[in-house]
């Protein structure tokens, strides 16, 4: 599903994926336009379509053009196949692209190639990533050199199979070295909440001898620290106070064929930390396919592999219990290890920050030079 804005100004008709189509991803925008044209791309947002659709390009003419924008990975080939019949209506110079992740540009480019559609002009936005380095900047604790707890591990969202995590972390004692928040409601759904004597049921085998103290731990929910404000600065705060944040993705599935990486895995990139991340199959992969560098051969990242959801999760959770094992100078040598993947990361994020627009964009006038 896609949206447009129609009889926008100079005749631009600007095209946005899904994803792009709330008030965080206006704000998202700010970074490449001015506030009026921001708040102007989420008040029109109004028409949803099927693409390709024959009456939206019936509407085309040599006049307008084009700018697609997307905040997620979406699929290439679906989106090539829209502008090939888009560019058949416009000159393929008035058609402008803007992807979520940098690693799509080249991609999207060579299909287009395929097609013999070269002068479209495609540039990245990586908008989840400038967001969250946006609001890391919140953050006032000068940096913590002996953080005080090994891990952290947020979710301020109900599900079962992160439910799940925390409960296997919990029956390996692994939650008393950890900075944690947990919910059992849903933020956008305040009436849906998981009360304890439902959450304890249908636990899986190997959790069963720990029943009591996994009852005694749900009957205490929620753990929080701002669920008021899924930006707060207080979460940062408890990132800087860990070593490792054990990311949990908004999805462990793939969405649409795509891998969804969203503001929960750029937090340690922006605050210099480790991170092991429990999302779909091949996560590591898809941020390793965005430039950055991860931690495998200090981090065992073979659970990024497993495509069974709970056998992925209890890797994970075993790669945890590993390293809390560690003795103490073990430990710390592991983390320094680690500090040059969490250094070159962060200056990436600095190269995604001072990229500027081509002229081929700058020159639509809609476009900030930020």
């Amino acid at each position: 599903m896609i949206r447009y804005i129609e009889k926008s100004k100079n005749q631009i008709i600007n095209i946005l994926s899904y994803h792009c189509c709330s008030g965080i991803n206006a704000e998202l925008l700010k970074n490449f336009t001015d506030d009026k044209w921001a708040n102007n791309l989420a008040f029109f947002i109004n028409i949803e379509v099927d693409f390709p659709n024959n009456d939206f390009l019936s509407k085309l003419n040599k006049t307008h053009t084009i700018i697609f924008y997307s905040v997620h990975l979406i699929n290439v080939e679906v989106l090539a196949n829209f502008l090939e019949k888009i560019s058949a209506k416009i000159d393929q110079k008035n058609i402008f692209v803007m992807v979520g992740y940098e690693s799509q540009v080249q991609n999207l480019k060579q299909n287009l190639s395929d097609k013999s559609i070269n002068d479209i002009s495609i540039v990245s936005n990586m908008l989840w990533l400038l967001w969250t380095l946006e609001k890391s900047k919140s953050v006032k604790t000068p940096d913590i050199p002996n953080p005080s707890k090994k891990f952290c591990i947020f979710s301020r969202r109900y599900v079962e199979w992160r439910k799940l995590i925390y409960l296997d972390l919990l029956s390996k004692d692994l939650l008393d070295v950890t900075h944690f928040t947990f919910s059992n409601l849903h933020p956008d759904l305040p009436d849906q909440i998981a009360r304890p004597d439902k959450m304890i049921q249908d636990l899986p085998d190997h959790l069963l001898p720990y029943i009591d103290k996994i009852n005694e731990w749900l009957t205490n929910v929620p753990y929080s620290v701002n669920y008021d404000d899924p930006v707060s600065a207080d979460v940062y705060e408890l990132i800087k106070d860990s070593h490792i944040n054990i990311v949990l993705e908004t999805h462990i599935h793939k969405e649409n064929n795509n891998i969804i990486l969203t503001e929960k895995t750029y937090k340690p990139i922006v605050m210099k930390r480790p991170f092991i991340i429990y999302g779909p199959p091949n996560v590591i992969r898809t941020l390793r396919e965005q430039g950055f560098k991860t931690f495998r051969g200090i981090i065992n990242e073979n659970y990024d592999l497993i495509q069974d959801h709970n056998q992925r999760r209890l890797a994970i959770v075993q790669e945890v219990e590993r390293l809390n094992n560690l003795s103490d100078v073990e430990f710390s040598e592991t983390m320094n290890e680690c500090k040059k993947i969490c250094d070159y990361n962060y200056d990436l994020v600095m190269k995604y920050k001072n990229k500027k627009l081509p002229e081929s964009f700058l020159n639509l006038k809609i476009f900030g030079n930020k």
